[in-house]
Formats: C-alpha cells, sequence, structure tokens
C-alpha cells in the first residue's frame, strides 16, 4: 500500500510544471497544493481498500528524488557518499512499481556515481592510529578508469539492449557517427525508451524539452523522445555537432552532460584535454565520461578514445 502512495505522489509529480527545465519554470513548484492533493486522496483510498495508511514519508520521498538529482549535478563527492543510502533505498521502494519504472531505470544508472562516491570516500579514511602507533601512510587514490572498467564488465547489458541496438546502430552509422555510441544509452537510461529524470529528461539518450525541440522531436501530441529510432538519430546528430566543435571524444562526452558552454569555458582556462579540464567540471561529469567508456569497451570491446571522427 506504501508503494500504491508512492505512485499517487509520482503522478501528481507529472502534473503542468514538473517535467520542464529549470530555467523554463516561471515559479517553483507548490510544494503544499501538491501535499494538499495526497492528503485529499488518502481518505479515498483507505475507503476503497479498507486500510489505514501511513502518508508521513510520502511528501518527503517526492523530494528526496528531486533533491537527489540536484545532488548528482551539482554535489560535491562529499554530498554524492552522504546521499548513497538514500539513493539505494529510494530505488527499492520504486522498483517493483510499473508505474515508477522510467523514473526506476533511470535512478538505477544514478546509483553508480552515489556507490562510487562512497566508496572514494569511506577508502580515504584511515582508522585513528593508537597512541603508539606511527601515523598510516597516506594511501594513493584509486583509478577510476580501472574501477568503471571493472564494474560495467561485471554488469550484464540491459535485457532491452539485445532488441534496441541491432536497429540504432544502423541510425548512427547513417549519420556517420561511430555506431559503439550508442551504448551511450545504456548510462542514460538502461535502455529504456520511456525513462524519465525527475526534472524530466526522457528517452533512451535523457534529453530535456528544450535540447530535445533543438534536435528536432516534437514534444506533442506524442513526444519523439521516447521514439527509440528517432532519439537515436537526434543523439547522433548531437554527437556529430559536438565533436565538430571539440574534436576529442572524451571531451564530447563531458560536453553531452555538462554542456558546451561549461567544457569551452574550461578549456579556455585549463587546457584542451578531458584530464585537464576534469578537477573542474562537476563530479557527475568526472564519472560521467569514464562510466561511458567503460561501457563502450565492455560491450564493445573498444576504447571510445579511439573511435574514428564522424564522416
Amino acid at each position: 500500500m506504501r508503494k500504491r502512495i508512492l505512485c499517487l505522489t509520482l503522478f501528481l509529480a507529472g502534473l503542468p510544471g514538473f517535467g520542464q527545465e529549470p530555467q523554463d519554470l516561471d515559479l517553483d513548484l507548490d510544494w503544499n497544493w501538491i501535499r494538499q492533493q495526497v492528503h485529499e486522496w488518502v481518505p479515498v483510498l483507505e475507503e476503497e481498500f479498507d486500510v489505514q495508511l501511513d502518508i508521513r514519508d510520502v511528501d518527503g520521498w517526492l523530494l528526496q528524488l528531486r533533491h537527489l538529482e540536484q545532488v548528482i549535478r551539482t554535489g560535491t563527492l562529499q554530498d554524492l557518499s552522504d546521499w548513497a543510502p538514500m539513493a539505494r533505498e529510494a530505488h527499492r521502494a520504486i522498483a517493483d512499481v510499473q508505474e515508477w519504472t522510467p523514473y526506476a531505470d533511470w535512478l538505477f544508472q544514478r546509483l553508480d556515481y552515489t556507490d562510487l562516491a562512497r566508496f572514494l570516500i569511506l577508502g580515504q579514511r584511515t582508522p585513528a592510529p593508537g597512541p603508539r602507533a606511527a601515523p598510516a601512510p597516506p594511501r594513493p587514490p584509486p583509478n577510476q578508469n580501472v574501477l568503471w572498467q571493472n564494474r560495467m564488465r561485471a554488469r550484464p547489458a540491459p535485457r532491452t539492449a539485445e532488441a534496441l541496438v541491432p536497429m540504432l546502430k544502423p541510425v548512427f552509422e547513417r549519420r556517420g557517427v561511430p555506431p559503439e555510441w550508442v551504448w551511450i544509452a545504456e548510462v542514460e537510461s538502461s535502455f529504456n525508451p520511456e525513462a524519465r529524470s525527475p526534472v524530466g529528461a526522457v528517452g533512451l539518450f535523457q534529453f530535456m524539452p528544450r535540447t530535445g525541440e533543438s534536435l528536432g522531436l516534437e514534444l506533442s501530441p506524442v513526444d519523439q523522445r521516447t521514439d527509440p529510432e528517432k532519439s537515436a538519430d537526434a543523439a547522433a546528430r548531437y554527437l556529430r555537432q559536438l565533436y565538430g566543435r571539440f574534436q576529442d571524444w572524451p571531451l564530447v562526452l563531458a560536453a553531452y552532460n555538462a554542456g558546451q558552454g561549461r567544457v569551452s569555458g574550461l578549456m579556455r582556462r585549463h587546457g584542451n584535454s578531458f584530464e585537464a579540464i576534469a578537477p573542474h567540471l562537476p563530479t557527475e561529469t568526472r564519472m560521467y565520461v569514464p562510466k561511458v567508456l567503460a561501457a563502450v569497451q565492455a560491450r564493445e570491446g573498444v576504447d571510445g578514445r579511439t573511435l574514428p571522427a564522424p564522416r
């Protein structure tokens, strides 16, 4: 029954305004109104199913999911580590609810970021030395590239990839883009065409409304971001455009995740490689780039950094 209430809350969250880009919103969501709607519906459900419902944490779940996305996008490594237990609990709560599947598949891929952050933070801590013990030497930071390669190699590809990858690779090839980049869809959406982030990014390649429209995807009456072939064509064209600007695949991936303007600005100040700008990128982007490269390595057996330029 708790999951039924979670579904109701998600439905309310999908009302006008929730799926827009933050910069497009005239006002923040009216959380008081949402809470009122939840509480008005609870008696109906209690009467219908003859149960007593505890909704004390319902509002919190919705807020936490939105806060979690904000932390993932802009937080520090410590922030992501602190939110790791909540992220796992949120995924457990929604994973088996059909109506929440688009959000659960989005969240599943982001658990990698919170889990890795927790591993890195805890790994940096050493037990306090005893009164007679010498201080422990500092541990060298683990190689993130190796960590991502091990993680993606141990994980089977999403079940839907078996049907979608053969469909999408020709779309990339027609645009002259290396077809191996279809595996961006695993990192973005778990290969769920209906995947949705709490702030409204949708589809295999997680386009926000404004980006989707700029790439020629219609949002109504049918949201073409959920169309596998149309979204793949948009993704291929976008990658081609980014490569024309940055001439380097890791920088392209960084721009895909963090934005072209941010990457260009960092390159002017710090250098013309991903390694040069990485310390200044958002924490998510610093993990996103090696994760995508590890996914391509695991699924295709190639180093994405060496893939040819678009034709």
